[in-house]
């Protein structure tokens, strides 16, 4: 598009109503710290991706996504969703080639670190540390026997 073009096409745009959220724009309050932990989990383990990558990442804040969905969770249980969401996005990216066997490989390693099948703690750094601690989080915000019986009964239900 030449620049002329391009100059009326913003100005008729200009002209048009903007859109209107209607609801209040409520942001969790550790959203910088969550933030900050974000990008210790890139730099930690995210090294099967290229520096490029992990600029671009750090420049996304994929943590927001949880620091705005959940604006009343103290840091503690923002953190296993925003590990969630932020570490599933990426190796998502990262697997974006991946044939049907490695992709089934994948899941079957996260599914069981997830549900607690395999409960060991991978003995590096990476996506797969990144889902265990997912689990352990969580694991450490639940209130009593109920909370873990319930996030028990609803893994084994889903591989059922």
């Amino acid at each position: 598009m030449d620049p002329i073009q391009e100059e009326l096409l913003y100005k008729e745009l200009s002209l048009l109503p903007r859109p209107c959220y209607p609801f209040p724009d409520r942001v969790n309050q550790h959203i910088d710290s969550l933030a900050s932990e974000y990008r210790e989990w890139i730099d930690t383990d995210c090294d099967f991706t290229s520096a490029s990558a992990r600029a671009a990442y750090k420049r996304h804040r994929l943590s927001d996504i949880a620091a705005r969905a959940f604006p009343s969770l103290s840091l503690e249980e923002l953190r296993p969703v925003a590990r969630f969401t932020s570490c599933l996005a990426i190796i998502d990216d990262f697997l974006d080639k991946a044939d049907a066997a490695e992709l089934e490989r994948v899941r079957n390693e996260a599914t069981a670190l997830l549900l607690g099948i395999d409960d060991r703690e991978p003995p590096r750094a990476g996506f797969y540390r990144q889902v265990y601690l997912i689990r352990q989080d969580a694991l450490a915000i639940v209130d009593g026997l109920w909370g873990g019986e319930a996030i028990q009964r609803g893994g084994h239900a889903a591989t059922a």
